[in-house]
């Protein structure tokens, strides 16, 4: 076996290239391992359209570098979601106040429109939610 390769008991890294990429064993994966794995494949394909084919012995990226960068980017995003999402509870809470409000005042008409601004806020929050 080559330096470097794989013997993963599928395929020996050393065999043809194109036995070795048409060969992904997700047997006894559950099925959200298999999406984990398929997303994983999708990400470096969209890498190789962007950036060209990985080369990792020509690759003159620090990835060390390029990991903490991503690692960066990845808290400044879930910041932001955590942030959106609390801003949003912010609104549907202040929403329901409002409801709960105007039911006590015997204003209809406010408390229907509060409700339906609540459940366009809920409609919209649901299609922007994976």
């Amino acid at each position: 076996m080559k330096p470097g390769s794989v013997d993963d008991g599928f395929v020996l890294a050393g065999e043809t290239p194109a036995a070795r990429r048409a060969f992904v064993n997700v047997d006894g994966l559950e099925p959200d391992a298999v999406r984990v794995v398929e997303a994983i494949v999708e990400r470096m394909r969209l890498g190789q359209a962007r950036y060209g084919p990985l080369h990792l012995a020509t690759d003159q990226r620090d990835l060390r570098i390029e990991t903490a960068e991503e690692l960066l980017d990845a808290c400044v995003y879930t910041a932001c979601r955590a942030l959106r999402d609390a801003d949003s509870e912010a609104t549907v809470a202040a929403l329901q106040r409002q409801v709960r409000e105007a039911e006590l005042a015997g204003d209809q008409e406010t408390a229907r429109a509060k409700v339906w601004e609540l459940y366009q806020l809920q409609r919209a929050r649901a299609a922007k939610t994976p």
